[in-house]
């Protein structure tokens, strides 16, 4: 997700591209989305049923409201189960050793910019 508040907002789309258009992510497709704050370091962990009728996420961390629509989800990992472990970076110079020693990458996947 962005670093930057957008109409007093974080926000991203629970949608990908088909052709030329979008299609909103569904219960076939997948369990989870898993929505960083890059700039506040907090993750939200929404069940895709969520997404579907409002595929538009925005995220209002700054508020001290709890009824915002997705704030139940804040930092929500125990609805995953088992838990998991996520390993992500975005610095391309991020030291491959700092990976846990149980961890070992199944192949190397090269990311090309959006």
């Amino acid at each position: 997700m962005g670093d930057s508040l957008r109409a007093g907002a974080y926000e991203t789309r629970a949608t990908y591209t088909v052709g030329k258009g979008r299609a909103v992510y569904t219960k076939r497709d997948i369990d989870f989305i898993a929505a960083h704050v890059v700039p506040l370091d907090i993750w939200y962990i929404i069940p895709v049923e969520v997404c579907t009728p409002q595929p538009m996420l925005r995220f209002y961390p700054h508020r001290k409201a709890k009824k915002m629509r997705l704030e139940p989800y804040r930092e929500a990992w125990h609805l995953l189960d088992p838990p998991l472990t996520i390993h992500a970076c975005i610095d391309p110079d991020y030291p491959e050793e700092d990976y846990p020693e149980s961890y070992e990458p199944e192949e190397k996947v090269e990311w090309e910019g959006y």
